[in-house]
């Protein structure tokens, strides 16, 4: 999702590489370091989604410019169902999905909430089953109570979207 997150990144505008990993730090989803994001920036660059721009920042560095072929490439991304249950790629998702239109939006949250509420189903069927300690019920269980926040979160944004389009 590194790749996602850059991409992500740089439709806000040029970066150069230690720009975007402060970003990606400064963005709470992971401690990625420089072994990262220039090999992404790298596999990028060979793909075409991003190019070297002419200018440079005031130190001189290398910016990076996002490419329409990266920008197809990010929507494609955002909105591939494949991996909403990916938690840290959705996190990566919900970042970025006012790139999408409304009604990919709207699907990838739904299959999201899907995805969450048969993770609750599960957790309340091992609940039921467990004969472990009191203590690992009760992590199942929040575990689940927390699933059920954000599906409430999800379905609240689900609502908001719906009710800008009607």
């Amino acid at each position: 999702m590194i790749e996602t997150a850059i991409l992500g990144l740089l439709t806000e505008g040029d970066a150069h590489g230690y720009g975007l990993h402060r970003r990606l730090i400064d963005m709470g989803f992971w401690r990625v370091s420089f072994g990262s994001v220039y090999p992404a920036l790298r596999r990028l660059k060979a793909a075409g989604a991003v190019e070297v721009s002419e200018t440079k920042d005031e130190k001189g560095r290398k910016q990076y410019r996002l490419t329409e072929t990266g920008r197809a490439m990010l929507i494609s991304q955002l909105g591939d169902m494949d991996t909403v249950d990916n938690t840290s790629g959705f996190r990566v998702r919900m970042t970025f999905l006012d790139l999408l239109s409304g009604q990919d939006r709207v699907a990838v949250l739904a299959k999201r909430a899907e995805i969450l509420k048969d993770r609750i189903n599960a957790a309340r069927v091992s609940v039921a089953e467990t004969t472990r300690s009191v203590y690992a019920r009760s992590e199942i269980e929040h575990r689940a109570a927390s699933m059920q926040r954000d599906v409430e979160w999800v379905e609240s944004l689900i609502m908001q979207e719906t009710k800008g389009t009607s």
